[in-house]
C-alpha cells in the first residue's frame, strides 16, 4: 500500500482516538522510511495526546533535524515552521513556558503564529504585560485575525480585573463567535470563558456552542471537558465527574478537565481531591491566580495545611499585586501560630500600597492587637491592655464595614464583648463565627475558652479533643485538656494524653525530661521516664538500654520496669539478655504471670516452641485474666495448638470483657484463620468491624452517611474505600465485580478508592466504576455530599458472598481485565521462556525480622523445587532479590527469570498481567499470592502454624481460592517444598487433599 495511503489511515485512527491502531501504522511507515516527516509528526501528536511528552519531543526533534538538512525551499521552510510550532506546543505541555517564549522569538520574532504562542505562554505564566506586548506585535501585522482576537479577549478575562471587566471579555468572545461561528479554537475558548466565569446566562449560551463542537468531534477531549463544565453548572456533579474522567482518559494534558473537576470536588467538600486537581491545573497554567487563591484557601481553611498554603500564597502574590487578600491570609496564618507581631508587620506593610481588600486588612490589624490579651487570659495569665493597644484597636476597628472574609468583623464583636468581660455575649457571637468557619484553629480555641468561661466544661473538652484530632502535636491544647481532666479527677484520661505526648511530640517530652536530669542526674524517676520514653520509639529503642540499667541499679525490685526492659531486649532480638532479665525478675516475683508470658514470647521469637508452650501454660495457671488469656491464645495459635483450644481462650476473654472491641476483634481474626466453611466465615465477620474501634484495622474513617448494608443502590452513589495492607486490598478486589453487577442492574454509581500502586490495574479491570487514589489521611468524610453510602472493602466477603461462591474444588477465575496490548506483551515473553511448566516464585516479602522470618523460606529450603526437571521459574520476590538470584544460580544452576522494565513492587498491573500467563504461583503469604489468584492463576501459599506435622494442603475461606501448605513448628520449609515437588512431578497443580 502506498505510504500516503497509510498516513491517511493513521490520521483517521488518530482523529478517532484509536491510538494503538494509529501507532502501529505510523511505526510501520517509519520502518519503510525513517525520514517520513508526516509519520514523525503524527507520532508526536499521538504521544502528546497520550501525555508521553518525551516521546513527542523525540519525534519532533527527528523531523526538525531532517528538514534542516534539506535544501532551503519555500516548502521546506513552511514545513520547518510547522515542526517548530509543534515543538513549542510540546514545551507548553511540559510547562516550559519561558522556553516557548525564548525559542519563538529566536526562531522568528515576526511570525504571527510564533508571537501568538509566546503570548499564550506569557499568559499562562501570569506575565500579563509581556503577553500584551507580544499580542500587539502580532496584531500590528494581522489586526483582524480571529486567533489573535481570541487570545486578546482570553488575556482580558485571565488577568486581574474587576468582575465586570472579565464578564465583558467573555461577551466579546461570544460576539466574535457569531462572526466566526465555525472556527474551532474560538468555539472552545468562548465555551471555556463562560464556564470559568460562570456567567449568569451560561445555561442559555452553552448549548449551541457545545452543539457545534459535538458535531465536529463528539469524542474530542476538550469538548468532553467543556461538557463536564456544562453539567457542573447544572448541578449534575456526578455526570460532570464522569465526563472529566472520559476527557482525561483520552488526553491527560487537559487543564479544563482539571478545572471542572476541582470545582466539583470543592462543591462536594472533597477538599483533598480538589487540591490535587488544582495542583494539576496550575502545573500547566501557573498564571491562573484565581484558581491558585481558591487552592491556597482550601489548603489552609479546610485541610489545615498552613505550610503548603503559605508557600502557594507567596507564589501567586506577584500575579495579582494590588490585592490585599494574600497578605491577610499570611497574617492570619501567623496569628494562628501565635506570631501576632509578625502578622501585624505583614498587614501594616500591605496597607501602605495595596488598593484592594483594605477593609479586611484593617479588621485583621484590630484582631492582631487584641488577640494576645485574650490568649494570655485563656492561659490563666493577667495581662492588661495598654492605652496604646486600646487606641490602636479602636483606630483599626472604627468604621470598618462588614467583612465576609474569615468573618473578621463578626470576630471583632467577640473580642469587644470579651474585653468588657461579657462572656455569655462573647460566647453567643462566637457561635456564629465558628459556624461560618468551623475549621479554623484560632476560632476553635477561643470558642473552647468561652465555653469554659460560661461553665460549659464538657463542650470545651469536646472542642479541644476535636482540635487534637487535627493537630495532635499541639502541646498547649493537650496540656489545657489534661488540666481539665485533672480538675475532674479523670486520671485515666490524663494518662492517655501523657501517652499521646510520647507518640506525637516525643521530642518535647525528651527535652523536658533531659532538663530535669540536668538538674537531678541521679533521680530514679527521671531515669525511668527517659528509659520508657526512648523504649516507646522504635528508632530510639536501643538508646533506652543504658537508662534502664541506671534506673534498675537504683531500684532492683521494680518488677514492671524489669518487664519493660526485657521486652525491649526481645524486640532488639537479644534473646539471651532478655531471658537473663527474666531470671532476675524471678528472684523477686517467681509467680508473676507477666514473667511467664514474657518468657513465652522470647522463646517463641527464638523458635523454641516447646519452652514457649510450657511458659504460656504456667502463666495461665497463675492468672486467667484478659491479658494472660489473650497472650496465651496468640501463642497457642502460632505454635499450632488446636483451633478449639485457641477459640475457647478468646471466648473466655469476651466473657470477661463483653464490651471490649479488642477482645471481639481478636476472636474474629482467630475465627477467620480457622474458617473452612461458609457458616464459620459468617460467624467471624459478625465481629470483624470491631477492628476499627480496636485501632488495629486502619484507617478508621467515620462518615456521616450510613454504611451500606446491601440495600438497593438505585440512583445512589456508593464509596468502597481501602483499608489495611495492600494484600488485604487485593484479596477484597475479588468481590468488586459483585458490587458492580448490582449497581449496573439497579442504576447506581460506584466510587472505588485504592492505593496508588493499584490504580492502573483497577481502572483497567473495573471500567464502570470511578476509580481513584485514596488519600493517606482523608479529612473530608464528615462533610462530603457526593455519597449516599460507604463501605470498607475488607468486609465485602461477609456482605456480598454466598456459600455457592466457595465451591469445592475451587474454580480459579480471573477477576482482572487487561488491555490487549499488555496481554500480547506477556504472552510473547512467557512463551519465549520455552516449554514445560512456568511457575512464579516468591520466597519472602520485604519486611523481615525474627518474628516474620518464620513465615519465609531460606534459599537452602528451596532445593526440592529448584531440582525439579522441566520447570521454568519466574521471580516474584520484589524486594532486595538480586543477590538471592545470583546465589540460586550458583547453588542450583537455575535462572529465576525477571525483566528489567518490570517493577515487581509497584507496577501491580503489569505483574498481574504477567502472572496470568503462568501455570502456577508458589508464594509466601505476601501480595503476589492474592494478586496472582485474582488474575486467574492457581496459587500455592506456604505458611507457618499447622496444628500437626504433615498437615495436608487446605483452603481457607478468607484466602480462597489459594491452596495453603502449612508447616508445623517441628518441620522446616524444605519438608513442605519436598511435598510440593512430589505433587508437581505428578503434574497435578489443582491438588486437593
Amino acid at each position: 500500500m502506498p505510504i500516503q495511503r497509510l498516513i491517511q489511515q493513521a490520521e483517521h485512527f488518530l482523529n478517532q482516538h484509536e491510538y494503538v491502531a494509529a501507532e502501529q501504522i505510523y511505526l510501520s511507515v517509519l520502518e519503510l522510511d525513517p525520514q517520513q516527516i508526516q509519520a514523525l509528526l503524527g507520532m508526536s501528536l499521538l504521544s502528546l495526546q497520550c501525555a508521553q511528552l518525551k516521546h513527542a519531543q523525540k519525534f519532533v526533534q527527528q523531523a526538525q533535524q531532517i528538514l534542516e538538512q534539506q535544501a532551503s525551499s519555500t516548502e521546506t521552510q513552511v514545513a520547518l515552521a510547522w515542526v517548530r510550532l509543534q515543538q513549542l506546543r510540546i514545551w507548553q505541555a511540559q510547562q516550559a513556558h519561558q522556553k516557548v517564549i525564548d525559542k519563538a522569538l529566536a526562531w522568528d520574532a515576526q511570525d504571527v503564529n510564533f508571537l501568538c504562542l509566546a503570548a499564550q505562554s506569557a499568559r499562562m505564566l501570569g506575565a500579563w504585560s509581556q503577553a500584551r506586548s507580544y499580542l500587539e506585535q502580532a496584531q500590528n501585522q494581522l489586526p483582524e485575525h480571529p486567533l489573535l482576537q481570541t487570545e486578546a479577549y482570553t488575556l482580558a478575562y485571565w488577568q486581574p480585573a474587576t468582575k465586570d471587566t472579565q464578564h465583558q471579555a467573555a461577551q466579546d468572545l461570544l460576539t466574535l463567535v457569531r462572526q466566526q461561528s465555525q472556527w474551532t479554537p474560538l468555539l472552545i475558548q468562548a465555551s471555556a470563558a463562560v464556564i470559568e466565569l460562570e456567567l449568569p446566562q451560561a445555561l442559555e449560551v452553552l448549548p449551541p456552542l457545545l452543539g457545534r463542537l459535538h458535531q465536529l468531534d463528539p469524542q474530542h477531549h476538550e469538548f468532553l471537558a467543556l461538557y463536564a463544565g456544562f453539567q457542573y453548572l447544572q448541578g449534575k456533579t456526578a455526570e460532570a465527574e464522569i465526563y472529566c474522567q472520559r476527557a482525561l482518559d483520552i488526553c491527560a494534558i487537559n487543564p479544563w478537565a482539571y478545572l471542572v473537576r476541582a470545582r466539583v470536588y470543592a462543591q462536594q467538600h472533597r477538599y483533598r481531591d480538589a487540591n490535587a486537581a488544582w495542583a494539576k491545573l496550575l502545573t500547566w497554567q501557573p498564571g491562573r491566580f484565581e484558581e491558585a487563591w481558591q487552592d491556597a484557601q482550601i489548603r489552609y481553611i479546610q485541610r489545615r495545611d498552613a505550610k503548603d498554603a503559605f508557600q502557594r500564597v507567596l507564589k501567586i502574590q506577584p500575579l495579582d499585586p494590588s490585592a490585599g487578600r494574600y497578605y491577610a491570609l499570611q497574617a492570619f496564618m501567623l496569628a494562628e501560630e501565635g506570631q501576632y507581631a509578625a502578622g501585624a508587620k505583614v498587614v501594616q506593610g500591605a496597607l501602605q500600597w495595596v488598593t484592594q481588600d483594605q477593609a479586611e486588612l484593617h479588621a485583621l490589624c484590630a484582631v492582631l492587637v487584641l488577640q494576645p490579651w485574650l490568649d494570655a487570659l485563656r492561659e490563666g495569665q493577667k495581662l492588661k491592655l495598654t492605652k496604646t493597644q486600646k487606641r490602636l484597636y479602636q483606630s483599626y476597628r472604627t468604621g470598618t464595614p462588614p467583612s465576609s472574609w474569615l468573618a473578621l468583623n463578626e470576630y471583632l464583636q467577640v473580642l469587644d464583648a470579651a474585653s468588657e468581660q461579657k462572656w455569655p455575649l462573647a460566647y453567643q457571637k462566637m457561635q456564629a463565627v465558628l459556624a461560618a468557619y468551623p475549621r479554623l484553629a484560632l476560632y476553635r480555641k477561643v470558642f473552647a475558652y468561652l465555653a469554659q468561661r460560661t461553665e460549659r466544661t464538657q463542650e470545651c473538652i469536646k472542642i479541644l479533643e476535636a482540635l487534637l484530632e487535627d493537630f495532635p502535636k499541639d502541646v498547649g491544647t493537650r496540656q489545657q485538656l489534661m488540666r481539665l481532666y485533672a480538675h475532674q479527677g479523670d486520671d485515666a484520661r490524663v494518662y492517655q494524653h501523657e501517652r499521646a505526648l510520647v507518640e506525637f511530640v516525643p521530642e518535647y517530652l525528651q527535652e523536658a525530661i533531659q532538663a530535669r536530669l540536668d538538674r537531678e542526674p541521679e533521680n530514679p524517676r527521671h531515669l525511668h521516664d527517659m528509659a520508657v520514653l526512648l523504649a516507646e520509639q522504635p528508632q530510639k529503642r536501643a538508646k533506652s538500654l543504658p537508662w534502664f540499667t541506671a534506673y534498675l541499679a537504683k531500684k532492683p525490685q521494680a518488677i514492671n520496669t524489669h518487664l519493660k526492659y526485657a521486652g525491649v531486649l526481645r524486640d532488639l532480638e537479644d534473646f539471651p539478655a532478655a531471658l537473663q532479665v527474666y531470671e532476675e525478675i524471678a528472684q523477686y516475683a517467681p509467680e508473676h504471670p507477666e514473667l511467664w508470658l514474657g518468657r513465652a514470647r522470647v522463646y517463641l521469637a527464638d523458635n523454641q516452641y516447646a519452652q514457649a508452650q510450657a511458659c504460656a501454660d504456667q502463666a495461665y495457671q497463675l492468672r486467667a485474666d484478659e491479658t494472660s488469656l489473650t497472650a496465651l491464645a496468640h501463642i497457642y495459635q502460632e505454635i499450632g495448638v488446636s483451633a478449639e483450644r485457641v477459640l475457647s481462650l478468646h471466648d473466655e476473654v469476651v466473657q470477661l470483657r463483653p464490651d471490649a472491641s479488642v477482645a471481639r476483634w481478636n476472636r474474629a481474626l482467630a475465627r477467620l484463620q480457622y474458617a473452612q466453611d461458609y457458616p464459620s466465615l459468617q460467624q467471624a465477620m459478625q465481629e470483624y468491624d470491631h477492628g476499627f474501634a480496636a485501632k488495629t484495622r486502619k484507617p478508621w474513617r467515620q462518615f456521616k452517611i450510613p454504611q451500606w448494608q446491601g440495600e438497593s443502590l438505585a440512583g445512589k452513589t456508593l464509596l468502597l474505600w481501602r483499608e489495611q495492607g495492600v494484600g488485604d486490598e487485593i484479596q477484597a478486589s475479588r468481590y468488586y465485580a459483585k458490587v458492580i453487577a448490582q449497581i449496573e442492574a439497579e442504576g447506581g454509581h460506584l466510587i472505588l478508592e485504592c492505593t496508588d500502586r493499584l490504580l492502573p490495574l483497577f481502572r483497567a479491570s473495573f471500567a464502570s466504576a470511578r476509580v481513584r487514589i485514596q488519600p493517606e489521611r482523608p479529612n473530608d468524610d464528615q462533610t462530603r455530599t457526593d455519597l449516599d453510602y460507604h463501605f470498607p472493602v475488607c468486609s465485602l466477603i461477609g456482605l456480598v458472598t454466598q456459600a455457592s461462591d466457595f465451591t469445592y474444588p475451587p474454580q480459579v477465575q480471573a477477576h482482572y481485565r487487561f488491555p490487549e496490548k499488555w496481554m500480547h506483551k506477556w504472552q510473547t515473553r512467557i512463551a519465549a521462556l520455552g516449554s514445560g511448566l512456568k511457575i512464579g516464585l516468591c520466597w519472602r516479602s520485604g519486611m523481615r525480622n525474627a518474628q516474620r522470618n518464620k513465615h519465609y523460606a531460606t534459599l537452602e529450603a528451596l532445593a526440592p523445587l529448584m531440582q525439579l526437571p522441566g520447570v521454568t521459574w519466574v521471580n516474584l520476590t520484589y524486594s532486595d532479590y538480586q543477590q538471592d538470584l545470583v546465589e540460586i544460580k550458583q547453588n542450583y544452576g537455575v535462572d529465576l527469570h525477571t525483566w528489567e522494565d518490570l517493577d515487581l513492587k509497584n507496577d501491580f498491573a503489569q505483574v498481574a498481567c504477567m502472572t496470568s500467563q503462568l501455570d502456577l504461583v508458589i508464594s509466601a503469604a505476601s501480595a503476589p499470592a492474592p494478586l496472582s489468584a485474582a488474575s486467574g492463576t492457581p496459587v500455592w501459599c506456604f505458611a507457618f502454624g499447622a496444628q500437626t506435622p504433615n498437615t495436608p494442603p487446605y483452603y481457607r475461606m478468607q484466602g480462597y481460592p489459594i491452596l495453603y501448605w502449612c508447616r508445623h513448628y517441628s518441620e522446616t520449609y524444605q519438608h513442605i517444598f519436598q511435598r510440593m515437588a512430589d505433587q508437581l512431578q505428578k503434574t497435578k497443580i489443582n491438588f486437593l487433599p
